[in-house]
């Protein structure tokens, strides 16, 4: 019974929050069914390791040796990897084998230690000691961590807002790690309580992105076209107006599904257009606006170009104007005179349609 009050004591709070996430999880309906999982996954994961590094602690300060103790202590060498592998699939939003290979080596070679002493072993004193790969572990964390930092930065919006929070569990998860070992004193602690923090910090981050994007494209919505244009309105030097072309035809004849990929294609068509500096909105059903920061006439220019080359890969058309502020216009001017442009040669792309029909 002391013992088990003596667990409780010293981890009631990660538990109590652990608890609190598991039930968010399952109540929250705009979540996909795979990332649920995998945030239940690396929960119980993290709830074990904590009942882990706890009996193992109790074990070491016994004067006996057990071989609980050294099975304990290969299980703790063994979950942290793949608690990260699993963290990884849930950020960059996708599940390969590949992922888990670093984890499973790691495994192999920890369950190998066992009767090996090669990344650690257990005394007859009942004294723990490193083994010639007793650094492993550590190493194969740290990969996962600047994997996955790397790849989410490689393929991100680079929106300054959406990158704290992931530099946030980057740096909190790489200090967990490493400040123990500075120190001199089992990290596992500091790593459950880390990874469960993190994992609140991440939902909180995932339901502000529904707030804020549109859920068929994934560009910023209507509302964030609001807030960025009234917080940015003083950095703004170019607008850009979008129009899709022929969407009320496409979903009367083909079906509103036809219409929403045709959407998502013009969409990845602007992002990969895009920038830094430069932000995506889908502001109506076939309209969207691109905000621009410290973008001059060149790069303005560019920039169109690089949609309608982009659009033209597709079977779609889209209505393109833009302005650049050059005599000190205010937002509304430009965003006046964009649509004016764009209206302008929407109405040219249906007379020539018109002509050719």
């Amino acid at each position: 019974m002391d013992l088990l009050s003596s667990f409780f004591e010293t981890n009631w709070a990660l538990l109590l929050l652990a608890a609190a996430l598991m039930i968010m999880i399952q109540v929250t309906v705009h979540l996909s069914r795979k990332v649920k999982v995998l945030l239940l996954v690396v929960i119980l994961l993290v709830a074990l390791l904590t009942v882990i590094e706890f009996i193992e602690v109790a074990l070491g300060n016994r004067e006996t040796y057990s071989i609980w103790r050294t099975v304990l202590s290969g299980l703790k060498y063994i979950i942290p990897p793949f608690i990260l592998a699993v963290i990884m699939c849930i950020i960059l939003n996708e599940t390969k084998w590949v992922q888990f290979i670093p984890a499973a080596l790691n495994a192999v070679l920890c369950l190998i230690s066992i009767g090996t002493g090669w990344v650690f072993r257990i005394k007859p004193d009942n004294h723990f000691e490193r083994g010639p790969l007793g650094y492993l572990p550590f190493i194969i964390i740290l990969l996962y961590i600047f994997a996955t930092g790397w790849h989410h930065f490689k393929s991100s919006t680079k929106y300054p807002e959406d990158i704290a929070p992931l530099v946030f569990l980057l740096i909190s998860s790489l200090l967990s790690v490493f400040l123990p070992l500075i120190w001199g004193f089992g990290y596992e602690a500091w790593f459950c309580t880390t990874i469960i923090i993190d994992v609140f910090v991440y939902y909180v981050f995932l339901m502000q992105q529904l707030t804020k994007k549109d859920a068929l494209t994934g560009l910023l919505n209507r509302q964030s076209y609001y807030s960025d244009s009234e917080r940015y309105k003083d950095e703004i030097t170019a607008v850009v107006s979008l129009d899709m072309n022929g969407l009320k035809e496409k979903n009367d004849t083909e079906g509103h599904d036809a219409g929403d990929k045709a959407l998502v294609s013009l969409a990845n068509c602007f992002l990969q257009a895009v920038r830094a500096g430069q932000r995506v909105y889908r502001v109506g059903g076939d309209e969207f606006m691109i905000l621009c920061m410290k973008t001059d006439k060149a790069k303005a220019e560019k920039l169109v170009e690089r949609i309608r080359a982009n659009v033209a890969d597709t079977e779609y058309s889209c209505s393109v104007g833009f302005c650049v502020r050059e005599h000190g216009e205010i937002f509304d001017d430009l965003v006046k005179i964009s649509d004016e442009c764009m209206y302008a040669a929407k109405a040219e792309y249906y007379r020539e349609k018109k002509n050719n029909d």
